[in-house]
């Protein structure tokens, strides 16, 4: 699984998602060890072999000897190769299951600070609108003195949806809070 794909996985669950790729590398891993217990034991059956062999003339038990040995070690490497494998890309799962972990706790972090950005900047409008009323096109609220305006992006509700989103946040403050000064 490529970190693109395990990024892109449906309802993205960081965790969920690399432990199930976790627990499919580990089968794999068994399967590969299976596998390896599986040569080991034919290797037991044909050194048995190799010495019922013993009894034929000596050419034909080299020639016998040799050709199931070849067999073994490559069937040996084959496991020895599998293996790696799956235990590298195992590795490579839990690291990508990291970072994914790491992204998404950079993003709740960046999610929170422009929460409080976006409740800064209601209160500051709040403050120029309580201290000098509003200007400008029905789609723009402003201060008549320009210390503070809402960028382009947030300017596309009519004045009083404006007014009464700014009257339902920071009801701490009153009206005599002077302007911020701010220039946007």
């Amino acid at each position: 699984m490529t970190l693109q794909s395990f990024m892109s996985a449906p309802n993205y669950n960081g965790s969920r998602v690399a432990a199930a790729a976790i627990r499919q590398l580990q089968d794999q891993l068994a399967a590969c060890e299976a596998q390896l217990a599986h040569a080991t034991s034919q290797n037991m059956v044909l050194q048995e072999e190799c010495y019922r062999l013993s009894l034929v003339p000596a050419r034909e038990e080299q020639e016998t000897n040799n050709r199931f040995d070849h067999e073994l070690r490559e069937d040996m490497t084959q496991m020895s190769s599998n293996i790696s494998e799956v235990k590298k890309a195992l590795q490579d799962t839990v690291q990508q299951a990291a970072a994914a972990e790491n992204k998404a706790q950079d993003l709740q972090t960046e999610s929170q600070r422009l929460k409080e950005e976006n409740r800064s900047l209601m209160l500051q409008l709040r403050r120029c609108v309580l201290t000098h009323g509003t200007v400008g096109s029905p789609s723009v609220l402003a201060c008549p003195r320009q210390c503070f305006r809402l960028p382009t992006e947030r300017t596309l509700l009519p004045r009083h949806s404006w007014r009464s989103e700014i009257a339902s946040q920071g009801e701490e403050d009153n009206n005599e809070v002077a302007c911020s000064g701010i220039q946007m």
